[in-house]
């Protein structure tokens, strides 16, 4: 009865959205497919429709494009396939990954789907089967984009996974590099930049894409064209993680790293997850250098970027996530430990240089305290503690946490400074606080705790930009 509907996109509610059309608002169910892809509230939007009648429900069920309402039609033909399981088969693929499964026989990937079990997902293998041509599972995608020169790293997948591989590489325009065993996607990216530098002199740049089906052609041109326009810009292609269709535990790793990013880091980004980047030709060399072989790279890569002076722009891109994120190898304990432990080295030092101080002032406060004046023995303590602590914090700065290359006395001079200034603050702010509370010594402990906590904050971001601050290498020699 209905072929589709165009009106204004009012909202999404749980498994459905609403479309006013001449002051009548539509309930229309869809796939979360469709969901990820609404406009703004009150934009225009068309949807193709299908209307489903039974003795005790009339429902619209409508689709961004024909291909997902013709996919649903099919699923909903089988027996025992209502809409909502086609809804929830269509909301964890895309209609070519959940075509392409049908043609492989892979019910663990249909089964993924809410309410769909191995009998269900065995009839839907058995009847879509020969319905579904090889050719229409869309090859190449990216392709249709203009993109004549992709490269793939095939990152030891086993010969069960090498279908799309074997696929891919029917196409002139794509090449495949191969990593015999898993080496993680910091080395598979690396492999192709060190592919590009020998073997692309010529090309202005590369835009990396993550294979999880996460990042769209047209956001992909993007980021190209924006690098294009911006030579000396590495872009970043940023998701808004206030949409409801992100995963919690997306939304809320995006937020910790962003926060952390910005304190200990000085650097401002909205996604810090991101794998789109479009990264100009001259920076590949510096990008395969850097350390890190799995997902912790691409944290690092943003850190030595802020270090070495290589600005980024964000682009904004269409946030899609595949059935919850389920097709990431990320291990949430053992690579969130990688990740926020390149983050964290830049205060662990810190940290553990303030305990020697902190201990070495309160020891020697007692040691002195019985023969010298209050004011004496705070001078005293400061000094001997601030300048061993400073020792070890200076050298594990240097070594594990900026990895500083330049020579010892350039930085030390600028780091003793930072010391010298900091430590005449610290004695300064704690005897006169000490004086005016009449404190006893644990309370002068007390209060310089207090004190330097402020003043390690302030020291940090002075180390940061200051002390250990490389100067800008020039990319264009």
């Amino acid at each position: 009865m209905y072929e589709y509907i165009k009106g204004r996109y009012i909202g999404i509610n749980k498994d459905y959205i609403i479309v006013e059309n001449n002051g009548i608002g539509y309930k229309i169910f869809t796939s979360g497919a469709t969901m990820a892809e609404m406009p703004k509230v009150n934009e225009e939007i068309m949807l193709y429709l299908e209307q489903i009648v039974r003795e005790d429900f009339i429902g619209l069920y409508g689709f961004k494009d024909r291909e997902e309402l013709e996919m649903f039609k099919l699923l909903i033909s089988i027996s025992g396939v209502g809409a909502k399981a086609a809804l929830s088969l269509l909301s964890i693929s895309r209609i070519n990954n959940l075509k392409y499964a049908i043609i492989m026989e892979d019910d663990k990937h249909l089964c993924r789907a809410p309410g769909i079990g191995k009998k269900t997902a065995g009839r839907i293998i058995l009847e879509l089967k020969d319905k579904i041509k090889t050719e229409e599972v869309t090859q190449g995608v990216d392709i249709q984009e203009g993109f004549e020169d992709i490269i793939i790293v095939n990152d030891g997948s086993d010969e069960a996974h090498m279908q799309p591989f074997k696929e891919a590489s029917t196409h002139k325009e794509v090449t495949i590099l191969i990593h015999e065993v898993n080496k993680g996607k910091g080395r598979a990216l690396k492999t192709a930049y060190e592919y590009c530098i020998a073997n692309r002199p010529d090309i202005e740049g590369v835009v990396t894409v993550d294979g999880d089906n996460q990042h769209r052609p047209e956001d992909i041109r993007k980021c190209c064209e924006k690098m294009i326009e911006n030579p000396d810009c590495v872009v970043l292609g940023c998701r808004d993680f206030s949409e409801k269709n992100v995963p919690a535990k997306s939304r809320f790793g995006n937020n910790v790293t962003k926060g952390v990013f910005r304190f200990a880091c000085g650097i401002k980004i909205s996604d810090t997850q991101t794998g789109l980047r479009a990264i100009p030709a001259k920076y590949l060399d510096f990008m395969s250098r850097i350390k890190g072989e799995r997902f912790e790279y691409e944290t690092r890569v943003l850190l030595e970027m802020k270090r070495h002076h290589i600005d980024f722009i964000e682009q904004k891109i269409e946030t899609v996530y595949i059935e919850e994120n389920a097709s990431t190898h990320f291990r949430p304990v053992k690579d969130s430990i990688i990740i926020y432990g390149v983050i964290l080295k830049y205060i662990i030092g810190s940290l553990l240089s303030f305990i020697i101080d902190m201990g070495l002032f309160t020891a020697l406060q007692f040691i002195f305290g019985k023969y010298i004046s209050k004011s004496v023995t705070i001078l005293v303590a400061t000094v001997v503690a601030r300048i061993i602590s400073s020792l070890f914090n200076y050298f594990y700065n240097r070594n594990a946490v900026f990895e500083s290359d330049e020579k010892v006395g350039k930085t030390m001079g600028r780091y003793y400074i930072l010391c010298v200034c900091q430590m005449g603050v610290s004695y300064g702010l704690v005897d006169l606080l000490s004086y005016v509370s009449h404190a006893s010594k644990i309370i002068t402990s007390v209060i310089k705790l207090l004190v330097d906590i402020c003043l390690f904050i302030i020291s940090f971001q002075i180390q940061r930009r200051w002390v250990f601050n490389k100067k800008k290498e020039n990319f264009n020699e």
